[in-house]
């Protein structure tokens, strides 16, 4: 067993994951806290699901230590299922069975008693609006209720480390909002740590303690929404809509640098200290007769991931994706 600091319940230290002639992961380190939930965000083939299969156990590193709750897992990796639930990016579920016993089942193999088991799973169903599906056989269902089923069976014996990919893909806001809520109930009255893998930015906002971006297989940066926000905090972005169905000369558009984000909306990133002369450049352009609003919008948190992977970063080995 390793000397463990006492809110300290993963580590990950000098982590390498090779593919041949390339890295999934690269001296990676990371740290979870007791009661935390830490966000892991990254561009696709950043190494984030090779990182999450790697803690739970599932691929073999090539070099480096993933410790959870003081003991090495290459050494004890019976502390992964006394000690993990994961839900992946893909969803396994048994889908000859009910929802309840899918559930109930996954509660039993984890060590709780038939009454415990039977409890969590019909909280958990009443939880998320779908009691009235305990009795479907799984593969009769949607993909989105699959995969509220998958994260119900992930969570249900409430380890100390849940781990998370993706966990809200094909699911509608209703049950997305019930997932937020249910995660910050389980990290505040249950203590658990939460890691969680996601693109959806701004729900996670709201939620996560810490963040951590991962690049080129490396975390690259590290801290609170807060912290990183303020890294980004020069920075703003001036939002206009036009009316509907009004065809905008596309040079304007280029010669004041606005990318368009749908249909109606074009955004313009700026520094601050330029931010009322880029306001009066729009207004006095041959746009302004077309323009049916204009918001400035002080940095948040996917303004600051945005930032941070458009940051130049090359560590100088060969080989890294």
């Amino acid at each position: 067993m390793y000397l463990k600091d006492e809110k300290t319940l993963l580590q990950v230290v000098g982590l390498y994951k090779k593919y041949d002639d390339y890295y999934a992961n690269y001296d990676l380190n990371l740290s979870l806290f007791e009661g935390e939930i830490l966000g892991l965000l990254g561009p696709n083939g950043a190494g984030k699901t090779t990182l999450v299969r790697q803690i739970s156990g599932i691929l073999k590193p090539s070099a480096g230590e993933i410790i959870i709750d003081g003991y090495n897992i290459e050494d004890c990796p019976e502390i992964i299922p006394k000690t993990i639930c994961s839900m992946g990016q893909l969803v396994y579920t048994h889908r000859n069975l009910t929802v309840y016993e899918h559930i109930y089942y996954t509660g039993i193999l984890r060590g709780l008693s038939t009454k415990s088991a039977d409890e969590q799973s019909i909280y958990l169903l009443e939880r998320f609006n779908i009691l009235n599906l305990k009795n479907r056989i799984i593969d009769t269902l949607s993909g989105g209720e699959i995969r509220i089923i998958s994260f119900i069976a992930t969570i249900i014996g409430f380890r100390k480390l849940i781990i998370l990919d993706e966990p809200t893909n094909d699911m509608d806001p209703e049950h997305r909002s019930i997932l937020w809520k249910l995660l910050k109930e389980i990290r505040d009255e249950i203590q658990s740590s939460i890691l969680l893998v996601t693109h959806n930015v701004a729900e996670a906002e709201s939620l996560v303690d810490r963040v951590a971006i991962i690049q080129k297989g490396q975390i690259t940066h590290l801290g609170t929404p807060k912290e990183l926000i303020s890294k980004a905090s020069n920075m703003c972005r001036i939002v206009f809509s036009v009316y509907h169905d009004i065809a905008i000369p596309q040079h304007s558009i280029e010669n004041l640098g606005a990318v368009k984000v749908d249909s109606t909306t074009y955004q313009i990133v700026v520094a601050r200290e330029v931010l009322k002369e880029r306001i009066k450049e729009i207004l006095t352009s041959d746009i302004n007769p077309y323009i049916r609003d204009i918001q400035i919008l002080l940095p948040s948190l996917a303004d600051a991931y945005l930032y941070s992977v458009s940051e130049k970063y090359d560590n100088g080995e060969e080989g890294l994706v």
